[in-house]
This record gives C-alpha cells, structure tokens and sequence, in this order.
C-alpha cells in the first residue's frame, strides 16, 4: 500500500490510498517545492485554499478531494511534449544500453629512445678508440695535407698562391717530424723551416708590391691592360708602375718612327692608328704592322704592336750574362753602316736582330754589368722601317728604366718578359700564315671562297707602300 504524506503549512494529511501514487512524498513547507509541484494551490483559489478549511464532518472529504486534485494533476499546466512513438520503437528495437560508461583514457605509448641504454658502453668504447687513434695518427694526417698543398702549388700560376701552398707543405712536415717518438730527427725540421720562412719573406715582399688601390684607368689604358698584358699575369699595380715610367708619343701621318739599320734602344707599344713595316723593296710585312682589326683578323693577334721587344730582350740577357765577364767593344759605326746597307732576307718579326754575334771574350774582372755594355747590343739594328699611315699614338720605354723596373719584382719581371715573347710568337706565326696563304695557286683560294680583292682587304700579300726618302 502507498502512502503519501503531505503537509501544508500547519495541516497535515494523512491515510491516503492510491495505487498510482509515488512510495513516498513528502512536502513538509510553504517552500519553493510546494509552489512547483502545487502550482493551483494558493490563497485566491478556495476550492484548494488551505487558510479556510471546512471542520467537522467536511473535513475529512474536503481533504480527500484536495489530494485527489494534486495527485490527478502531479505535473504544472504547461504543455508537454508528446514523445513520438516511432522513435520508441526504434530506441527498442536497437536495444541500445541504458547506461554507458565511457572508456578509460590511456596515455601514449612511451617512445623508446634511438640509442638504447645497452649501446652507450659501446659508444664511449668506439670514441675512446677513433681519440687514440687520432692522437697516434695526427703527425701522418697532416703531413699528407702537407703534400696536398705542395701538389697543388705547382698547379697555380699566381707566384703568390704558389709560394702560400709552398709554405703549408713545409709546415706540415714540420709538425710531422715533431709528432714523431723520440729521438727527435732534427734535419728535415731545420730545412722544412728555412723553406718556409723563405717563402714567406718573399710573400711579404709580394704583398708590399701589390698593396694598394691602383688607380682608375681610362678606356684606352684598359683596353691596353686587357689585350697585351692581362692575358700574361700582369697586375694592374704593375701595370700602373709600366704607366709611370712610359712616355706618350703622338705619330702624323706619314712619319717614320725607325729607319732602317737604326739602333733601337726603345721599346714601342701601338695603342691607337696604324704603323706599317716596309722592308728595302717598300713592301708591307703584315706580320710586323699594326692596325685596327688585326687582333681578330690575324691568328697571332695583334703582335705587331710591339715594336723593339725582341732587342729589349736581348739585351736583359746581355745583362743577365755578364756576371762579371767583359764583353768585347762594340764594332766601329763603319761596320754598322756596311751591314745596314745589304739587302738582309724578310724577317720573321717586327724587329729581327741580325748580324754576327761576337763571343765573350776577356777575363773575369771586378766591373759593374753596365760598365762596358751599351745600350743596344751590337746585332740590335732594324732590318724594317716603320711608318704610320695614320695619325697614331703609342707608348715608348727606354730600355734602362725598363731593366731597372724589371729588377725590382721577379714577378713582375716574368710577367712582362711573358708578354713581350708571346708577341714574337704571334709575329712568326702570321707571317707563317701570310707567306703561306701567298703561295697558293689561284684556284685553291678560289675553293676556299677567298677573291683577290679580300686579299688585299686582307693584308694576306704584301702591297707596295710608298716610302718618304727624305
């Protein structure tokens, strides 16, 4: 049997019988939960007013239709939504659990590190050992990249790299020669020494030639730097101190610069015009001559530039040779005179010393090399004179400052002699070309696309050219 107690205020309620009524409730005040569960019950509504309640034989009926109102009537009066049925089917139909638990949440599996605890004494053992071995094996390893360096030094054209890798290759066998056990070898460590501090005055020595911005060179000046001495090592540090002692000399038209069997004790470098070499006959040598276009037209270039190299040359190494050795004097201006007078066959170059050359002869004594030298050695005549066509310019050394500058750097000195002889070279070459393309019969030229009128555009055959004899 229910039952159900209630309490309104000061009245109690008791021996209720329903069979639809909860197990048991309890409203015990005037609370907010009596104003929820019996919202139609207050002050205003007698029928279910509690401040005037019947006594005597009303009561107990009165009380009972005030219960049987509340329990028919559990809920507020506001609507409440029906529940579809369809979705009650299917909720049983799927069976689903009334009370789902969710699962617990694992943490991440741990990550095993990459070395494995068990494989740290065996790292530490490798490191110990690859340690000793490169404390036992220090001395080979440099010296081997020693050997490197000095392998690689002959390899460079550059004196100053050359001599830098010299230096860590002696260096090296030093540090070789020390790591070394007991006894200590001291001969190669002395001479590794010596090389290397040699070396490395010379770098010094290097280093005071090159240091410095040189200065702007104009267009002309490089373009100079760029086709004669550029391609043979020359620094423009270097280049500027050849400026520096050059003298600019402006040609007309017409003028001659050297005559025939005239000493030349100059050199001369063509930077602008055209400057012919004629021989006895007032034939062209094209291989001696100078003009525009010839550094791409000609194979050996522009060599004809250069006028007097070759008796500069000679004469550094008439300098060279004397060591102390009297060359015999020179032969009298009569003998010169006769030997500028024959007809010499073509040269090779723009300048070919010819001539006997006398032996050395004397005794060694204590004399200065410029002593009994002169400025021209004895064979040093031109067999071509030279000629401008045009308005030229040209640079012009004196052979003495020349040698002096020369003394001053070994570098420098290979630098320049380096371009001079590959002038000489490019001469002999196009007049090996020239004389040869002249030989060819007419038809061969023919087959090789070549006319007679680019020949003479061309310079291939020597022209006639007409000689002031004044």
């Amino acid at each position: 049997m229910n039952c159900l107690k209630i309490t309104f205020g000061q009245t109690r309620i008791s021996r209720v019988h329903s069979t639809k009524l909860p197990q048991k409730v309890s409203f015990t005040s005037n609370s907010l939960l009596h104003q929820k569960v019996f919202p139609n019950i207050n002050s205003q509504n007698l029928l279910y007013s509690t401040t005037k309640r019947p006594t005597g034989k009303y009561a107990d009926r009165y009380n009972r239709r005030v219960i049987r109102r509340v329990i028919r009537n559990p809920q507020p009066l506001a609507k409440v939504q029906k529940k579809s049925k369809k979705w009650s089917k299917l909720l049983r139909s799927t069976g689903s659990p009334q009370n789902i638990i969710p699962k617990t949440i694992q943490p991440p599996p741990s990550i095993k590190p990459l070395i494995q605890p068990g494989a740290a004494p065996a790292q530490k053992k490798a490191r110990r050992k690859f340690r000793q071995w490169l404390s036992e094996n220090a001395g080979i390893i440099v010296l081997n990249f020693g050997s490197i360096a000095s392998f690689l030094s002959f390899t460079r054209t550059d004196i100053l790299e050359l001599r830098l890798f010299s230096i860590t290759g002696s260096l090296s066998s030093v540090v070789y020669f020390l790591s070394r056990p007991p006894p200590l070898v001291l001969g190669p460590i002395l001479w590794s020494s010596v090389f290397a501090s040699t070396n490395a005055y010379m770098v010094y020595h290097i280093y005071q030639e090159r240091k410095g911005k040189p200065r702007q060179l104009t267009l002309e000046e490089e373009n100079v730097y760029e086709e004669h001495f550029l391609p043979y090592a020359l620094t423009p540090r270097q280049f500027e101190k050849l400026l520096n002692i050059s003298k600019k000399r402006e040609l007309e038209r017409g003028e001659v610069l050297i005559q025939k069997g005239q000493q030349i004790n100059k050199v001369y470098l063509t930077i602008s015009g055209s400057v012919d070499a004629v021989t006895t006959m007032s034939r062209r040598v094209t291989a001696a001559s100078s003009s525009k276009g010839n550094k791409d037209k000609l194979v050996g270039g522009d060599a004809g530039a250069w006028i007097g190299e070759l008796a500069f040359l000679d004469y550094l190494a008439s300098i060279d040779k004397q060591g102390g050795v009297l060359n015999t004097p020179p032969p009298s201006l009569s003998s010169l005179t006769e030997d500028a007078t024959k007809d010499k066959p073509l040269a090779t170059a723009a300048t070919v010393e010819q001539g006997s050359k006398t032996k050395n002869e004397g005794k060694a004594v204590d004399l200065k090399p410029n002593d009994f030298l002169p400025k021209t050695s004895v064979t040093q005549n031109s067999i071509l004179t030279y000629i401008a066509t045009e308005r030229s310019t040209m640079y012009e050394w004196d052979f003495d400052a020349l040698a002096d500058l020369m003394k001053t750097s070994s570098d420098f000195r290979s630098a320049l002699t380096r371009s001079m002889t590959a002038a000489v070279v490019g001469k002999v070459v196009n007049m090996y070309i020239s004389k040869v393309d002249a030989d060819l019969p007419v038809w061969k030229k023919w087959l090789a696309g070549q006319s007679a009128s680019d020949e003479h555009l061309e310079n291939i055959s020597a022209v006639k050219v007409h000689v002031s004899q004044e």
